[in-house]
């Protein structure tokens, strides 16, 4: 049996040996009844979706909604943002936007923003004027990059937003007002100085965007993503992060690496019990083959993590960028920014609200706790 949740509606389909069955509303007494294969779930949701012509609708009650949702696969990705300067560094994050809006039949919007500087002794007239200047000029280089895009791939779905104000302030504003599903951002390594000015752009969209962000470094080439690395921590929100990524990725036939870097704050034993845990807790939730795990040398996280991407060539890089309060914002910046402003390689941040480990390794932290 396979169900499908979309804004409240629920669409069945009965799969039996590759024959795709209507389910009618005289039969849904006997089907709520029945608990759904993940797995089935997660192999024909995609195909369900694109040939259903009159989906049946039906409003479970409140209590098998919360179970089903714990098999639902993420939202599919709809609309990606590219924010872009027009620069060697914004075209290569283009390059990935493009082919990741395609493989997801996605529609992707060129984002370009400019600031009008005003003056004390300026006239509204003279700010008009600068205004229409900078924003036709916006245009005549967005339409450029939209054209050519476009005649590459004539598939894609490309739109531009032009903005006059702040580049943070309006890169929230459009993903909000588009309801973008990723935001793709290039960087440009820097150091001292250079990394807080240059960086602060990019790093006050992380702290408030709501959608994953993936950062590209100027010198990055698209290669179908063949081996990711899934950093995680044993939170309750790796494997939510861990779903939408395979859905992501999935269709490139990309290899997840699930990484950890061993922690002080455990024992050997007790680490090794939690990370086996964790491995049969994936295994048994996430139905996609292409998965290995591997536990990494008791180094500073940062140096450990690009270490092994480094060694294993790994095309993306994937961290949760954990909620901190001001104290912590202000004294450090965290790994996720320090990754974005040093990886060679792509990376991916996933926002993570709460951190609570998972209930099913509750237990055996505690326990393993120094």
């Amino acid at each position: 049996m396979i169900i499908t949740l979309l804004k409240n509606k629920i669409y069945v389909r009965h799969v039996n040996r590759c024959q795709e069955l209507s389910v009618y509303p005289s039969q849904i007494k006997t089907l709520t009844t029945l608990r759904i294969p993940t797995d089935h779930y997660h192999i024909y949701r995609s195909q369900i979706l694109s040939t259903l012509p009159c989906p049946m609708e039906y409003f479970f009650n409140s209590s098998l909604v919360q179970d089903f949702k714990l098999n639902q696969n993420p939202q599919k990705m709809k609309t990606i943002l590219l924010p872009t300067d027009f620069s060697k560094c914004a075209e290569v994050a283009l390059s990935y936007a493009a082919h990741l809006a395609v493989t997801h039949n996605a529609k992707l919007i060129l984002q370009s923003v400019f600031w009008v500087p005003v003056y004390e002794n300026d006239t509204s007239k003279e700010i008009r004027f600068k205004e229409d200047r900078f924003r036709n000029a916006a245009k005549t280089s967005i339409q450029e990059v939209q054209t050519s895009i476009t005649e590459k791939y004539p598939s894609l779905k490309v739109e531009f937003v032009i903005s006059n104000g702040f580049l943070a302030d309006s890169i929230i504003h459009t993903a909000k007002q588009k309801h973008v599903d990723l935001i793709i951002m290039g960087t440009k390594g820097a150091s001292g100085l250079q990394e807080t000015i240059l960086g602060s752009n990019t790093a006050d969209v992380m702290d408030r965007a709501q959608c994953p962000i993936l950062t590209i470094p100027e010198n990055a080439e698209w290669n179908d993503l063949g081996k990711v690395l899934f950093c995680m921590d044993y939170q309750e929100s790796d494997l939510e992060e861990l779903k939408d990524l395979v859905e992501k990725v999935k269709r490139f036939g990309s290899e997840i690496v699930i990484g950890h870097v061993a922690s002080e704050s455990y024992t050997p034993e007790g680490e090794a019990a939690i990370f086996k845990a964790f491995k049969e807790l994936v295994r048994e939730r996430i139905k996609y083959q292409p998965i290995s795990f591997k536990m990494m040398q008791n180094d500073p996280a940062k140096e450990a993590i690009q270490k092994y991407a480094k060694s294993h060539k790994i095309d993306l890089l994937v961290i949760s960028q954990r909620k901190r309060n001001w104290f912590q914002k202000f004294f450090d910046k965290g790994l996720s920014k320090d990754m974005v402003f040093h990886s060679q390689i792509p990376v991916l941040i996933y926002k993570t609200k709460t951190v609570k480990h998972l209930d099913n390794l509750h237990s055996l932290i505690e326990m393993s706790e120094l």
